[in-house]
């Protein structure tokens, strides 16, 4: 027993000095594989950080780098983050010159600290919303969503309000955040409550400066001009005669002249009449009205020849019926001859509507 018990003593020395020989290589491989993807990882940042529009070239020499060095896992995180800058190339147009550059940045920051446990800084950022202006000229259920592109977006780094005369207002439960490259305000129908004096959405983000979007209300609705009074004045001339059979004719001429103020819903009347010889004469009877919302003047009546043995007889020789029209601010002849063996009444006169 006190002879065997050295070469035992010998032999589980050189067990255990093995086996911590071979723990010692495994910890240091796994260590090296490690320290390879961050180097390469903190290669690709450095070259970001220096020129932002080369992420292309950038994550596809990364992808390459880690692959050859074992870390399949992080080549196709860095492949994912190429997918998905490339399919969201088209947001740059809204953004900025180097948006996918910086935007790519971000997240291999944010894959490295997944190895070293580091804290990245969630800054969100914001491009030109689209539309970019909220506009309630037109109906509720027509307005679209205003969506804004972005990344390190999310509703518990976004708040919104809506910004009128009567103060602000929180409506950031209008907020959507479909992915962290993507916030939609919602300001339709059961959307964002506008009143007729929101002026404004704001945008805070946490770390990030205020951003804002113009609210562009409804024009307002024109006040209907009416034209509930209008004045209708007549200036003309009359000629009568008296037609002797015996005696000399009797001539009788003159100014027609006079004025009356045209209430929307009733009738004014405008009379006239003269007389030449005890025997001829001429009449003039209107009745005008106004249209309240063109403030046109219309004006309906007769002319009237009378002949008798004296002034005030109805004997009539003849009429004319007079029916126009007098647009606004306009005027309107009216020529009348009525004539026979035993006269005439001739009248000349201008209608105005003022």
């Amino acid at each position: 027993m006190t002879a065997r018990s050295p070469r035992l003593a010998a032999l589980l020395a050189g067990l255990t000095l093995a086996a911590s020989l071979t723990g010692c290589g495994l910890k240091q491989e796994i260590v090296n594989t490690r320290d390879t993807g961050l180097d390469t990882l903190n290669t690709a940042i450095q070259q970001l950080e220096q020129q932002s529009s080369m992420w292309r070239e950038v994550l596809e020499k990364t992808k390459t780098d880690l692959i050859a060095a074992g870390q399949s896992t992080l080549a196709n995180e860095v492949s994912n983050i190429a997918a998905r800058a490339l399919s969201d190339a088209g947001i740059e147009a809204r953004c900025y010159t180097d948006f996918l550059g910086d935007r790519t940045l971000t997240m291999l920051r944010r894959l490295r600290a997944k190895i070293t446990g580091e804290t990245v800084p969630v800054t969100p950022v914001f491009c030109n919303p689209t539309p970019n202006v909220v506009d309630l000229n037109l109906a509720p259920e027509r307005r679209p969503a205003v969506e804004i592109a972005g990344y390190n977006l999310s509703t518990s780094v976004v708040k919104a309000y809506a910004v009128s005369a009567s103060g602000r207002v929180d409506v950031s439960t209008h907020l959507s955040n479909p992915s962290e490259f993507l916030v939609t305000l919602n300001t339709g129908t059961n959307g964002v409550p506008f009143n007729a004096t929101t002026s404004k959405i704001e945008f805070v983000l946490s770390g990030a400066p205020m951003r804002s979007l113009t609210v562009v209300q409804p024009a307002p609705k024109p006040v209907p001009v009416t034209y509930p009074k209008r004045t209708l004045r007549i200036e003309g001339t009359f000629d009568l005669n008296d037609d002797e059979l015996v005696a000399s004719d009797e001539d009788k001429h003159g100014k027609i002249s006079g004025s009356v103020q045209v209430a929307a819903g009733t009738s004014s009347a405008f009379k006239w009449g003269d007389c030449v010889g005890d025997e001829v004469q001429g009449y003039l009877d209107l009745n005008a009205s106004v249209n309240e919302v063109t403030g046109e003047i219309a004006v309906s009546g007769t002319a009237r020849y009378y002949e008798g043995t004296k002034c005030g007889t109805t004997n009539s020789h003849g009429s004319r019926q007079i029916n126009v029209t007098i647009p606004r601010g306009q005027r309107v002849n009216q020529q009348v001859t009525m004539q026979d063996g035993d006269g005439h009444v001739i009248l000349n006169f201008d209608m105005f509507n003022e």
